[in-house]
């Protein structure tokens, strides 16, 4: 892929609405998958079955638990190993060869339709867009695994947490978070004393009950006795209809 290719990938990304389905780094809808964290788990596992079959093995289970901690490890210094701030970035045999696999099967699911998780076909992606589209969310999920030159964490500080891949909260992590939870409830404790203080003032001002006349009823309201006589009986059969199909079914 090219920068140009992840940029229009960030377009159809954009066009088809994914976020209002999926997530990208946690932040979206949460209806569907986070395409970061699902991509990132599903280029781990490739990768480990092609490290199995260059040793000569079908697939990873069949490695011994040795081979498979040798592969695992292999794993993830290739992928931490992956230098994003080269204008070419070359990646390792195993890791490219799952790189490809699980970026078309991605762009594919984009235009079938899926019922069990809610998603029916996009009539917004060409074939070639959802490729780029695909290339967009594939390199995002290598920003958050990949490390920073010369640090032991991802551009994402490790987000999202995939001990897979060894992506374990960093201690910047927990301090940004206590300190924004911190900050927000410190917010809403100003927010309250100023209210309280200079705002709550008692309404001491004098009240007159006035009750709301009775009104004639409306030409509509005189005939809106007719809708209930005519949908209770439907309502009615209908219910005893459902009720006769499903004692057959069973």
């Amino acid at each position: 892929m090219t920068a140009d290719d992840i940029i229009a990938g960030k377009g159809g990304f954009q066009k088809a609405d994914l976020m209002d389905y999926g997530s990208l780094y946690g932040m979206g809808s949460y209806y569907g998958e986070d395409y970061t964290a699902s991509l990132l788990k599903n280029i781990a596992l490739s990768t480990r079955e092609n490290y199995a079959h260059d040793v000569g093995e079908r697939t990873f289970s069949h490695l011994s638990p040795e081979k498979q901690t040798v592969a695992t490890t292999h794993m993830r210094e290739d992928l931490r190993g992956i230098d994003l701030t080269q204008d070419t970035v070359v990646l390792p045999d195993a890791v490219s060869h799952a790189f490809v696999k699980i970026r078309d099967e991605t762009a594919a699911s984009f235009l079938r339709t899926d019922r069990s998780s809610g998603w029916n076909a996009t009539q917004a992606l060409t074939p070639a867009l959802a490729l780029k589209t695909a290339d967009f969310l594939m390199y995002s999920a290598l920003t958050t695994v990949a490390h920073r030159p010369g640090e032991t964490y991802s551009w994402t500080q490790n987000w999202p947490y995939e001990p897979l891949v060894g992506n374990t909260p960093t201690g910047a992590t927990f301090i940004w978070t206590w300190a924004s939870f911190g900050f927000v409830f410190l917010a809403f404790g100003v927010v309250l004393f100023i209210y309280e203080y200079w705002l709550d003032d008692a309404d001491t001002s004098l009240r007159e009950c006035i009750l709301v006349p009775a009104r004639p009823l409306t030409s509509s309201q005189r005939k809106i006795w007719k809708y209930f006589l005519l949908v209770y009986p439907l309502w009615t059969q209908r219910l005893f209809r459902s009720v006769s199909l499903d004692t057959k079914k069973d």
